[in-house]
Parts: C-alpha cells; sequence; structure tokens
C-alpha cells in the first residue's frame, strides 16, 4: 500500500476481525450445544420427576397389584416410562458432560505472535534496482543485436537461398 500506517492498521485490524471470527464460531458451536443440553435435562428432570410421582402414588393407591391384570398393566407401562426417561437423562447428561470439554477444549487456531509495526524503510520492491538491470540489459541486447546485424542479415538470405534451390529441384 502507498501509506505505511494504513498498511498497519488494515493488516492488524483483518488479523483481529479474523481472530474474532474464529473465536466466535468455534465457541459458539460448542456453547449452544451445551444450552441446548441443559435446556433439555432440565425438562427431561421434570418429567422424570412427574412420572416418579405418578408411579409413586398409584403404588400408594394400589397396594394389591397382583390381583388386577389391568393394573398390572398399569403399573408396567409407568415403570417402562420411568426407565425410559430414566436412559434419556443419562444420556444427555453424559452428552452435556462432552459438550463442557469441547467448549473448554475449543482454544482459537489463529496464535497472533507479533502485530504490524509501521516500518522503518520501505520494504516494497526496489525500484532503482529493477530500473537499473533493464537498462543494463537493454543496453547489453542492443549492443549485440547490431553487431550481428549484418552477419545476421547475410545468414538469413543464404538460408532462404538454398530453400529456393530445394523446392525448386522438387
Amino acid at each position: 500500500m502507498p501509506e505505511r500506517k494504513l498498511a498497519v492498521e488494515v493488516i492488524n485490524n483483518v488479523v483481529n476481525s479474523l481472530d474474532a471470527y474464529i473465536r466466535i464460531k468455534r465457541k459458539s458451536y460448542a456453547s449452544n450445544q451445551r444450552i441446548y443440553l441443559e435446556k433439555r435435562i432440565t425438562l427431561v428432570k421434570d418429567s422424570l420427576a412427574k412420572f416418579e410421582e405418578n408411579l409413586r402414588d398409584f403404588r400408594a393407591r394400589n397396594s394389591i397389584v397382583m390381583q388386577s391384570p389391568d393394573l398390572i398393566m398399569r403399573q408396567d407401562r409407568l415403570i417402562r416410562d420411568v426407565q425410559i426417561l430414566n436412559s434419556v437423562f443419562i444420556e444427555l447428561t453424559k452428552q452435556l458432560e462432552l459438550a463442557k470439554l469441547d467448549e473448554i477444549r475449543d482454544t482459537p487456531i489463529l496464535n497472533i505472535k507479533e502485530y504490524a509495526k509501521d516500518p522503518i524503510e520501505k520494504s516494497g520492491p526496489n525500484r532503482k534496482l529493477i530500473f537499473l538491470l533493464i537498462l543494463l540489459s537493454s543496453i547489453f541486447l542492443s549492443g549485440i543485436y547490431f553487431s550481428f546485424k549484418d552477419d545476421g542479415m547475410k545468414t538469413l538470405r543464404r538460408l532462404c537461398d538454398i530453400g529456393k534451390l530445394l523446392v525448386g529441384k522438387r
């Protein structure tokens, strides 16, 4: 860039923006997963407590369950519902712990060792050196061209004459 200070500000802003983007995207996925699991565990825990309460109330009202097949089926359904919700609760708790570990483990990929500084002297292409090399090359190539110009034209004419002779003999 033509302005040194502007170049420094631009590159530092690009680095900071990239760092912020990486931190937010990587952290947000793990955080969103953890937040979802926490909400889901709360809902399942409430449902589990409700179903356990229903089972407890059922057993308290129906102390002699074995005499009625309908009561046995109803008790089995309540037990099954409690077991299913208990399994879901355990699985969600495991996933929550894994999500917490992922959230902690999510460290940014971009490690900034040093921010850009205003350069003391220009670090871009050395225009004086490039100009000098082009000038010397053109002088050298021009000298070669003019020194062999007459010999080159003679050689070219001879080749054309040979070509005409070969074409004419066919």
